[in-house]
């Protein structure tokens, strides 16, 4: 089957929203809050099917997703990471964890979101397409500190 490009980023923002419309309790707002919090940030890339089961997954496991869930994801996503593309990021401030988002893809709402769902949860995975041509794609998780 296939899709265009707008449908695939179309796919992406819808999921990053119901996300964080439907995910854990405790909201928490504002850009201040986040300015003191630090975030372990890894990535890797992903073979384009590998990263359509993970959209598929994510759109079955939207209401279900916890912190538990997440980092099991993050096991098995780190487990099909193309070989030499897996990065420890280390510790980042909120501002350079969104900087770091929105240089590798992300529209500022949407990396602004995923922060917020860190902030929640404690832990998010989000991913952007590494290329343009649509063959690979990184995913990026992000655990509170």
């Amino acid at each position: 089957m296939k899709t265009n490009k707008s449908t695939k980023i179309f796919a992406v923002l819808f999921v990053l929203l119901a996300a964080v419309v439907t995910g854990c309790a405790n909201s928490s707002s504002g850009d201040d809050e986040n300015k003191e919090k630090t975030y372990k940030v890894e990535l890797g890339d992903l073979a384009i099917n590998d990263y359509m089961e993970y959209q598929n997954w994510r759109f079955d496991e939207i209401q279900v997703t916890s912190y538990d869930i997440l980092k099991a994801k993050r096991d098995e996503l780190y487990s099909k990471t193309l070989e030499g593309t897996y990065q420890d990021k280390g510790k980042l401030s909120a501002s350079d964890l969104k900087a770091f988002l929105m240089e590798n893809g992300q529209e500022e709402e949407v990396a602004s979101d995923a922060i917020m769902f860190a902030n929640e949860c404690g832990n998010e995975i989000t991913a952007v397409f590494a290329d343009k041509t649509f063959t690979k794609a990184t995913w990026v998780y992000i655990e509170k500190e």
